[in-house]
């Protein structure tokens, strides 16, 4: 090790303090080379110097302070040496202080990082302890915590809903499709009735243009028909420019009619609330908050509702809160909801903003707000008149199924009567949902609308059912059956619909290729079945790819009608046509609705707009005129209304 030239040989500076000793300055002298070649080591060391655990003291052969230089009778403190050495080395001096200071800060950051660290783990295991169902019901109410629960629910249904509707479209922003429907009319013989209109018929057909840009939201349309050759030419034409929308036909005026709320232009949920009631979706949560809050859980008795840590829905082991709905209960309900109902401005905004949208400011339907409040009070007084009428009440319970992220799985709604279940959860991997009112003393569904599956880019997979039946629990007026499998390759299955037991409608489908590019229907085949007490029919579609992502090309096929609509149609077939292409684009230009003669909706008068088309299609001389009875009474000089002529022949 080199020194500069303040360094001072530590013997040349005992010998200058006094100490005759030549013994001891060599002794100092080999002390010197140990600090030398050793004061790095030494430093490094400094700061882990063992302690003895016994005696709390630091071990002697490692404790500066007590470390001695013997030389003869006579004895040196280390201390002495060193503090000589470092008033004389002022370089390793201060490395060893220096070295100290890092060593020390260093272990400063490590403690304050693990007891950082030992406290939010703490505070998380403490959090988290705090926040388990079990332990909640525990310090809170059962009532105030069955409160927190439904309105967290009701807040991430809101959330899912609303990310659900802004979820990131992967299809093309900018597209133009064009489509072309024609049909084909034909018979296996002679047939007066199709032949009279198949001119017509076969010479027709139906044009579509649309151009698109979806994120700018300006898109243009164009629906065309084209009647016998061109004989009859009628459109209907639309353009959507940000957050206007006009539509017309050319034919009945030239004026477009606005629309200045165009709904597609919100693609968020709270857009849409925002535009409709003009209040947000944090307001609307609010007022649902608080009517719960008043009217509902103000309303309950603490000591009816219970907790159940270990119950069972379904196989699944979940918490539970049950509380009980009497008949005071019910009274204090619906006597709670009228008060807060009466007195709420706030709902009358909301009903009258909704009123205001463009499809409602035609004067026809145009509503005030004293009509709204005068409503409101209405419904309030009959809903304080059934809560004094309450005598057949049976008295009811609501339990709800939760698990311990505090997830609501499922609902019921009961009495001695029936019974209302709802529940939503992922199991094995499908979504499982259900909504269904049972009649409890017979065990019977009345309604139910169950689905066990999901839906995959490819189509839905699982099973889906609907049933509605009458209250004999013998006849089912509405029952839908879809079972359908979905995987890469593409998706079949089958949806029945029944009516009254009787008459059916089945689809079978078998598709190769997902909608794509704004086409309807999947890339497959189909066949529709309709079966009546007289009918038996087909339907068969056809979806096919002509060139891939570009041009498809559909196919309907009513064959023999007759089957379907009666003999007087026997051997006549109806096929439909229809060619879609598929463009992309870079740009798509719309028209400046500021610059357009337009009509506002709302002062439209429909019947004078489009009365240009009665005469445009011959309907004026089809559509019968008002006759005046007397006209056709025929009367001459011999006939006259005396006592010859009695109407006592007549039965009325």
């Amino acid at each position: 090790m080199s020194y500069d030239e303040n360094d001072i040989n530590v013997n040349e500076s005992v010998n200058q303090n006094g100490v005759e000793n030549s013994g001891i300055n060599q002794d100092i002298n080999q002390q010197e080379v140990t600090i030398s070649v050793n004061s790095e080591e030494y430093i490094n060391q400094s700061a882990d110097i063992p302690v003895n655990q016994d005696t709390d003291e630091i071990p002697q052969d490692n404790a500066v302070g007590s470390q001695t230089v013997a030389t003869g009778t006579q004895d040196f403190n280390h201390d002495s040496i060193m503090g000589s050495s470092v008033i004389n080395q002022p370089y390793m001096a201060s490395e060893l202080v220096m070295t100290k200071k890092r060593t020390n800060t260093k272990a400063i950051v490590i403690a304050a990082v693990a007891s950082l660290i030992f406290i939010i783990g703490v505070v998380g295991a403490l959090s988290w302890f705090m926040l388990r169902p079990d332990i909640k019901m525990i310090y809170m109410e059962p009532n105030k915590y069955l409160q927190e629960l439904e309105v967290r629910n009701a807040s991430s249904a809101l959330d899912k809903l609303n990310n659900s509707i802004t979820a990131k479209d992967t299809g093309i922003d900018k597209y133009k499709v064009s489509s072309v429907l024609s049909a084909d009319l034909s018979t296996d013989k002679e047939n007066m009735l199709a032949d009279g209109y198949k001119q017509y018929i076969n010479n027709s057909k139906i044009e579509i243009n649309t151009e698109m840009d979806k994120k700018a939201n300006l898109g243009n349309s164009e629906v065309k028909i084209s009647f016998n050759n061109d004989m009859i030419n009628c459109s209907l034409e639309s353009i959507i420019n940000a957050d206007k929308m006009v539509f017309r036909v050319p034919q009945a005026n030239e004026k477009y009619i606005l629309i200045d709320e165009n709904f597609g232009s919100f693609n968020d949920l709270d857009g849409i609330l925002k535009k409709l009631t003009g209040e947000d979706m944090a307001e609307i949560v609010e007022i649902f908050e608080g009517y719960y809050k008043d009217t509902f859980i103000s309303s309950l008795s603490e000591s009816d509702t219970t907790f159940n840590t270990s119950d069972k829905y379904e196989g699944i082991k979940l918490n539970s809160l049950t509380t009980r709905i009497d008949r005071e209960v019910a009274e204090n309900i619906l006597e709670n909801f009228a008060s807060k109902l009466e007195d709420d401005d706030e709902i009358v905004k909301i009903i009258y903003n909704i009123t205001q949208s463009s499809f409602s400011k035609n004067q026809r339907f145009a509503v005030t707000e004293s009509q709204i409040k005068e409503a409101i009070i209405d419904l309030a007084q009959s809903l304080k008149q059934s809560a004094q009428n309450l005598d057949e009440f049976d008295t009811g319970k609501l339990k709800i199924y939760f698990d311990n992220n505090e997830r609501i799985i499922a609902r019921e709604i009961s009495d001695k009567k029936f019974v209302f279940t709802m529940h939503s959860y992922t199991g094995k991997g499908k979504d499982q949902f259900k909504i269904a009112f049972s009649d409890e003393e017979k065990s019977y569904e009345l309604f139910n609308i169950e689905m066990d599956g999901k839906f995959t880019e490819n189509g839905f997979d699982g099973n889906f059912c609907m049933t509605l039946k009458d209250n004999s629990h013998e006849s089912t007026i509405f029952n839908i059956d879809w079972v359908s499998n979905a995987d890469k390759k593409g998706c079949s299955g089958d949806i029945t619909i029944e009516i009254y037991n009787r008459n059916t409608i089945t689809l079978k489908y078998d598709t190769s290729k997902p909608a794509v590019n704004n086409v309807t229907l999947p890339v497959g085949n189909y066949t529709i079945q309709i079966k009546a007490d007289s009918v038996d029919y087909k339907v068969l579609i056809e979806v096919e790819e002509v060139k891939k992502d570009s041009e498809y090309k559909t196919t309907i096929l009513f064959n023999d009608v007759s089957k379907l609509l009666g003999n007087m149609f026997e051997g006549i077939s109806l096929e439909l046509k229809m060619d879609t292409v598929f463009t992309k684009l870079d740009k798509v230009a719309v028209k400046d609705i500021d610059t357009l003669e337009t009509i506002d909706y709302k002062d439209i008068d429909f019947i004078e707009y489009f009365a240009p088309l009665s005469e445009l299609f011959g309907l004026d001389s089809i559509i019968p005129q008002p006759a005046n009875p007397m006209e056709d009474m025929h009367t001459d000089d011999e006939m006259s209304f005396d006592n010859e002529i009695s109407f006592d022949e007549f039965e009325f």
